[in-house]
């Protein structure tokens, strides 16, 4: 229990921190793929200039992992595990595709952390054998690059208002049962306001 009231309290530190900063704000609504299932995201952006920003996130992980008995060629049955996460992550220009800055990437990294449920808390398989892996709170670290392409501009700096993002990205977790990397893609909006 001190374990969730703990991650919920950098949470909502993590917020009023970037509420603090000055500057145009945006979200970005964002999904994509990654090896064993799906990922749904919500980021609040913050702009601390042209050049750099910061985000916090709401992750949903939705995955399927194939469970395989050493001996056997084929995986005999499906381990549904779900990742409810919240992230603060930093971003700076690398480089700009265009003279006008309509296409622009950043490249980033911060903080992921969240909990993490094996098996909807269950600790056997249909077959009957015994998963090893625990429901648990989990942590690390995130980089990703940020392909912005604004499709409707207003003004001269940050005054974008609707782009269409895609970003690969790497989350490392410290403590995960499952396994600490995990490489995603992808594919979105951000709106600014």
């Amino acid at each position: 229990m001190n374990n969730k009231i703990i991650m919920l309290i950098l949470l909502l530190c993590s917020t009023l921190c970037i509420a603090q900063v000055r500057g145009t704000s945006a979200i970005q609504i964002i999904g994509g793929y990654e090896k064993n299932g799906y990922i749904a995201t919500g980021y609040y952006v913050n702009y601390a200039s042209e050049e750099s920003y910061i985000k916090a996130g709401l992750h949903v992980h939705i995955e399927e992992i194939d469970v395989k008995i050493e001996n056997e060629k084929f995986p005999t049955s499906k381990m549904p595990i779900q990742l409810y996460l919240g992230s603060l992550e930093y971003y700076i220009n690398l480089f700009d595709l265009d003279y006008k800055k309509n296409t622009r990437l950043f490249i980033g990294g911060g903080i992921i952390g969240g909990y993490e449920n094996v098996n909807k808390g269950i600790k056997f398989l249909p077959d009957g054998r015994t998963i090893f892996a625990d429901s648990k709170w989990i942590y690390g670290f995130t980089a990703a690059l940020d392909l912005d392409m604004y499709l409707l501009t207003y003004g001269r700096h940050v005054d974008k208002l609707l782009s269409l993002t895609i970003t690969p990205r790497y989350n490392y977790y410290l403590n995960s049962d499952i396994g600490n990397r995990q490489p995603n893609l992808l594919i979105g909006f951000k709106i600014t306001f």
